[in-house]
This record gives C-alpha cells, sequence and structure tokens, in this order.
C-alpha cells in the first residue's frame, strides 16, 4: 500500500507533463521583425512543480541589434489559442533565468524573486552590448487550457547611465 501512494504521484506527474507537451507541440508564432532586437531559439516546455503544479515555461535568447548598449530589456511573452487569440501573458527581462532543477522543486515565490531583476543596480546584470546577447525565461503558473502556442516579443529597453557602460 506505501508504494502505490508514489506510483500514482508519478504517474500523475508524468500525464500533467504529456499534457502540456499535447498543447504546446506546435511551434511558437515567429516574432515580429525588430530594428531593435531579435529574439532567438525559443522553445518551450511543461514542468510539474512539486509545489505549486504544472508549470509552462519560454525561454530563449534576444540579441541587441541596436549601436549602443542597453539594459532591462523587456519582452512580453503570450500564451495562445489555436485562433491566435492570447489567453495569457507574462512581461519579464532578459537576464535572470533559473534551472531546469529551480524549476521542479522551488515554491512559487521563490522562483519569482529568482527572475526577478536586480533592482539595486538594475543595467550592471544585464547590460548587453551591441551585438551581443543574452537569455530570457517567462513561467506561467498552470498554463490555461486551449493553449496551443506561443509568441514573444522585445517591448522595450533602456539606455545604461554613462557610468554603466
Amino acid at each position: 500500500m506505501r508504494l502505490r501512494k508514489p506510483i500514482l504521484l508519478l504517474l500523475a506527474a508524468v500525464l500533467s507533463i504529456a499534457a502540456l507537451y499535447a498543447l504546446f507541440r506546435e511551434r511558437p508564432v515567429p516574432p515580429p521583425a525588430s530594428p531593435e532586437f531579435t529574439l532567438k531559439e525559443l522553445k518551450g516546455y511543461g514542468v510539474e512543480n512539486r509545489h505549486t503544479g504544472p508549470l509552462y515555461v519560454i525561454e530563449g535568447t534576444v540579441a541587441n541589434d541596436m549601436a549602443a548598449p542597453r539594459c532591462r530589456i523587456q519582452i512580453k511573452v503570450s500564451l495562445l489559442d489555436a485562433n491566435g487569440q492570447e489567453l495569457a501573458q507574462a512581461l519579464t527581462e532578459a537576464g535572470p533565468s533559473v534551472s531546469i532543477s529551480e524549476l521542479k522543486f522551488l515554491g512559487w515565490d521563490e522562483l519569482t524573486a529568482k527572475l526577478a531583476p536586480d533592482v539595486s543596480d538594475p543595467c550592471r546584470a544585464t547590460l548587453v552590448a551591441p551585438g551581443g546577447e543574452t537569455a530570457f525565461m517567462a513561467v506561467f503558473r498552470k498554463p490555461p487550457a486551449g493553449a496551443a502556442t506561443y509568441s514573444a516579443v522585445a517591448t522595450g529597453s533602456q539606455a545604461p547611465a554613462p557610468s554603466a557602460k
């Protein structure tokens, strides 16, 4: 009887991840062309979190196509239904990310704290030189039913203070 409960929990976790994979097996919607930033290597995947249940993660890299350094690059990530209608969105900043292990085992508050930008010196950790790249990650807690694909677009950035360059 003791072995039965862990097996059932493992089976539920596997089925949750399989359902997330089935929902999001379509390719992401290509990001709109931007003269300022290029989003690359977009990938989305489901993770079963021990505390909060299913998560859906979208990550990639953003390249600075501008002639000057930029920091605090904001990315809007959306979950879309099969018709392209937005079901959920997350705003994230390029730079912070977490490991797959942290996605599986940290509580929601811990995850969001690790993904939050450093507000004490916002440009130091996320400064991207012209032609440079940095990673970004958005995590959706309990993704909505009906989500079939996703999109991501860079929505803004800041110029660093003269001393940060």
